[in-house]
């Protein structure tokens, strides 16, 4: 999606985007079948987006201070 925004905002953030979201391609990794047990092309077709965070690295840094 962001690639085809023509935003200005987007395009000079584009890497920096790159670095915070990983997307998942999953038709070929985990397959959704049918009843009928074949493969279902239309539902099998999607993506997982995931949002890196620092969270843990954080948490374990409140740890080592308050010990």
């Amino acid at each position: 999606y962001c690639y085809r925004c023509n935003n200005k905002i987007i395009e000079t953030n584009i890497k920096w985007l790159e670095k915070q979201f990983r997307a998942n391609g999953m038709s070929f990794s985990n397959l959704i079948y049918t009843k009928d047990f074949k493969e279902d092309f239309h539902k099998s077709r999607r993506v997982e987006f995931k949002v890196l965070t620092k969270a843990q690295e954080k948490i374990y840094k409140i740890i080592k201070q308050l010990k």
